[in-house]
């Protein structure tokens, strides 16, 4: 290509040749000596000035085509004109007899004028943080952030998808073939791609299990979710953040384009060997959009009740339920509370050799991983609801029913009816405590008799941080304190507490005082008098009443355990308590 520019640039400026003081001689004649000229009769300074021009005009043409492309803004009809426009001028200015004549019309109409329209143009059709040329944009390009914000630019000779943190990215959502495509397009995102690789290793880094992003019109506000409590992190520009939720989404097999309307995937990731189920959701908000990214650590995977952190006593009452047929028995916690953690190690605790399980899931939800479970699946996109299955999972005569989240009555109602076969039956609700998951079965809308004499037992868990044992530190805790939380005097000598004026950061939780988490569980075997109240009052206060005196002990009971024992603090304690459930 630049060869032949300079063979064309040779031939067209014959006219504007800059001549030197002695012309070309004539013609010799025939048997006549001829003079070599002086030479140097082109204009070295013109030929460059032409050629600067022309690759600059390369690099501008080749941005408007991608980028009207990647935004659908035409790409046919601006292509034609930041060609054309440029090619006639750039011959006309070889014939113009005055160079810089020609050169300044090729520089502002052939070159600058169809640019010019093409930014005007896009910029009244992009958000504000997209547009480009603005005084904005040539402040972070004059910075050296124009193109690479945020993104270290990599001295290797590697290729754009080797660089940056040994993240791997895998797409999922689709067949083999449009995964492959998907992960081949992601890759295209030149700013984003590692961009988006480094956000995910930084948080496996922190052990988050989330990051939230909020996009507002100049940055995007980050969050890691790190053992259940949002920690806000250093905010993201918004060029790079845009191109790292395109790749998300484009690997997710999701609309990068669609910035309002909610959309949900999934795909995952290999950070040093270990593979990251990850979900990821976006919704249109009034400031931008929200993000949620959700990082599978394989928690739930294999863990047993003692795991947990479930007491001997707890677990031992628990299994009695559990291996006591028939009944319907509850396992409930909060949102981000480790409810599927504590369902597959409630599966996983019984004896699933001698006794037929069969397990109802949603098919875009599975979640159980125990195995001896036999897995029957129902669509709610297919318009299906899980009472249309159940009668074929009642043909195989199971010992053990499992679905998690039943939908509707009558999937209640269908397992509450299997109390005359002597089955087991497991359900999951979400609640805050275990009086709760009582009124939230009952809200389903079951026959509440049917219902209160099908249930034999309800579980809930509560997550509280455990002290990093680094960096605790010990205090003496008042006979008044003692005396509250109902430990006897001379029981205990010391409690314990985060660091409250660290000498320096602990490098074991990065300062935060907490790491890990543990459970603590209210457990009710209900008994006549919770069942009558369940049909009678539906109150929670009467049910929670009336379970204590049945025997529960109560999630502050079985956490002053663990302030006891030096494993949390009565702060975090009463911070779980007291939290709010979330809208």
């Amino acid at each position: 290509m630049l060869l032949l520019l300079f063979a064309v640039m040779f031939v067209l400026a014959e006219p504007s040749i800059a001549l030197a003081e002695q012309t070309w001689p004539d013609y010799p004649l025939q048997n006549q000596t001829v003079t070599r000229g002086p030479g140097f009769y082109l204009s070295m300074l013109k030929l460059f000035s032409g050629w600067f021009v022309f690759a600059a005009w390369v690099y501008t043409a080749d941005w408007v085509g991608q980028d009207s492309v990647k935004n659908r803004f035409g790409w046919q009809t601006w292509n034609v004109v930041v060609f054309f426009a440029f090619i006639v001028l750039y011959i006309a200015m070889w014939k113009i007899p005055v160079f810089w004549a020609g050169f300044t019309a090729l520089l502002l109409l052939g070159y600058v004028t169809p640019v010019a329209a093409y930014v005007l143009v896009r910029n009244r059709k992009v958000m504000a943080h997209e547009r480009v040329m603005t005084p904005d944009h040539l402040r972070h390009w004059f910075s050296g952030k124009a193109g690479k914000v945020g993104v270290k630019i990599a001295t290797e000779s590697r290729s754009n998808s080797e660089k940056g943190p040994p993240v791997k990215l895998i797409s999922e959502g689709a067949d083999d073939i449009q995964n492959n495509a998907n992960l081949l397009l992601a890759k295209n995102y030149e700013l984003g791609f590692n961009f988006a690789r480094q956000t995910l290793a930084d948080a496996v880094e922190l052990r988050a299990s989330s990051i939230m992003l909020d996009y507002a019109q100049e940055a995007v506000n980050v969050q890691h979710l790190v053992d259940g409590v949002w920690h806000p992190a250093e905010s993201q520009e918004r060029e790079p953040a845009d191109e790292q939720l395109s790749v998300w989404k484009q690997i997710a097999n999701l609309k990068p384009e669609e910035r309002r309307a909610r959309q949900s995937g999934k795909f995952t990731f290999e950070y040093h060997n270990h593979k990251f189920p990850t979900r990821i959701t976006s919704q249109g908000t009034a400031t931008g959009e929200r993000v949620v990214v959700q990082i599978d650590e394989g928690y739930a995977k294999g863990k047993r009740l003692p795991d947990l952190g479930m007491r001997p006593p707890v677990e031992e009452q628990y299994k009695l339920i559990l291996e006591t047929p028939p009944g319907l028995i509850i396992i409930s916690a909060p949102p981000g509370e480790g409810l599927t953690t504590l369902f597959n190690a409630t599966i996983g605790s019984m004896d699933r050799y001698l006794r037929s399980f069969i397990a109802l899931e949603e098919v875009s939800r599975q979640e159980i991983l125990v195995e001896n479970v036999n897995l029957h699946t129902w669509s709610a996109a297919a318009n299906e609801t899980p009472d249309q299955k159940m009668l074929k999972i009642l043909r195989e005569y199971p010992d053990v029913i499992v679905v998690r989240e039943p939908t509707n009555a009558m999937t209640l109602d269908v397992l509450c009816d299997q109390m005359d076969d002597n089955r087991t039956m497991l359900i999951t609700v979400r609640a805050r405590e275990a009086a709760e998951a009582l009124l939230r079965g009952l809200a389903i809308k079951p026959k509440p008799e049917k219902f209160a004499r099908a249930v034999t037992g309800v579980i809930c868990q509560r997550l509280v941080r455990k002290l990093c044992e680094h960096c605790k530190e010990a205090y003496v805790p008042t006979p008044q304190l003692l005396q509250q939380l109902g430990i006897p005097a001379g029981r205990i000598e010391s409690l314990y507490r985060p660091p409250e004026q660290p000498e320096s950061v602990c490098p074991d939780c990065g300062g935060v005082g907490y790491r890990g988490r543990h459970a603590i569980f209210e457990l009710l075997a209900p008994n006549e008098a919770v069942r009558e109240a369940l049909v009678k009052a539906p109150r929670i206060d009467v049910i929670r009443a009336e379970a204590r005196k049945a025997g529960m002990k109560s999630f502050q009971a079985e956490g002053i355990h663990l302030v006891a024992r030096g494993i949390t603090s009565l702060e975090e304690l009463r911070r779980v308590l007291t939290e709010k459930a979330p809208a």
